[in-house]
Formats: structure tokens, C-alpha cells, sequence
């Protein structure tokens, strides 16, 4: 499994359509990891290990929490399966880790290398918090999570900055300046 980050624009985008999306924050982007579920890819942010996370159950549908791999008592944060979000690859970035200081970099590799040997368990997670978000059960569970089902509706009506026309008066301006003689 591979790190992503994902663009400003789209993540205001989706913002727009759930406010629980979270925004990139500065230094810290929104790293996650991609999988795939029902044909859609989507992207479910990390968390660094905090305290207060040793009071939730590692079977709660929500998260997915990572150990050092044959050591368990190092924890290494979580992924916020209850935040994933759709995301158009054109609007997602590998993550270099080289750029990244050298504590935060191991961290992602150890975090990395325990995603890979895990990844069935989180792409079935993944999945059944999807279909239980979708088909409406457990309310208490559904209040904690993004509205899948908006914010696919919203990747598929996102235009990318980029790749807008000019507007109008940029194309009037410079129709203004070819066609003086």
C-alpha cells in the first residue's frame, strides 16, 4: 500500500457536499491510503497513535488500528476508515517520502509495511462500513462517517481548475488584443 495526498481544490469540493470531510492541514496533509470499493477508488486518512485511542476496541468499524509488526505494543495510529472519500486519481499525488523528516518517514514506513501485510483485513472493513453507511443501519455508526453516497455524487460533478475554460473575459481580452491592428 502506497501514500497519497489529495489536492486543496477537491477536498474543498467535497467539503462542500459533507462537512465532516477533513481538510488538509498545512505540513500535515491528508495522507491516506487508496483501495477500492463497489468500482470506486477511495482514500481513508491516517492518524498518528494518541492515548485516548487505547480506550477504542481494535474491532470498532470506524478505524483500523496499526502496530510495528512483531511488536504490538508499538502503536502506530490508525486509519480513519469512517473519513475515506472518493477520490479521482487525477486529484491525488503519491506521497514522497523522501521529501518527509526522518522520524515522521519511518513512521509512514512502519505504518507501510503494516498496511501491506493487513490490506484484506482493511479492504474488508472498508467495505462492509461502506454497505452498513449505505443502507442506513446503525445510526450511531453513521453519524461518525462521511456521507459516502454524497460525496460520490460530488466526485462525479467535480471539474478540476486545470482543466476549466477560460472564462469569458480572459477570452474577450484576448480576442481584444489579436484583433487590434
Amino acid at each position: 500500500m502506497k501514500f497519497y495526498i489529495v489536492n486543496d481544490d477537491y477536498i474543498k469540493h467535497l467539503k462542500g457536499a459533507d462537512e465532516k470531510v477533513r481538510e488538509n492541514k498545512g505540513k500535515r496533509p491528508y495522507i491516506g491510503v487508496i483501495f477500492e470499493i463497489n468500482k470506486v477508488e477511495f482514500l481513508a486518512p491516517l492518524t498518528s497513535y494518541k492515548a485516548k485511542h487505547d480506550k477504542i476496541p481494535d474491532t470498532y468499524p470506524l478505524i483500523f488500528k496499526m502496530y510495528e509488526l512483531g511488536n504490538e505494543t508499538n502503536k502506530l495510529g490508525m486509519v480513519q476508515l469512517n473519513n475515506m472519500l472518493p477520490v479521482l486519481s487525477s486529484e491525488r499525488e503519491l506521497l514522497d517520502l523522501s521529501t518527509l523528516d526522518s522520524k515522521y518517514r519511518n513512521l509512514l514506513n512502519i505504518q507501510q509495511q503494516y498496511l501491506r501485510k493487513h490490506r484484506e483485513d482493511l479492504q474488508k472493513r472498508a467495505a462492509k462500513l461502506y454497505q452498513i453507511v449505505l443502507k442506513g443501519h446503525a445510526k450511531g455508526l453513521i453519524n461518525n462517517c462521511c456521507d459516502f453516497r454524497e460525496l460520490e455524487a460530488a466526485m462525479k460533478s467535480y471539474v478540476s481548475p486545470k482543466s476549466q475554460p477560460a472564462s469569458q473575459d480572459k477570452l474577450d481580452a484576448l480576442e481584444t488584443l489579436f484583433t487590434k491592428k
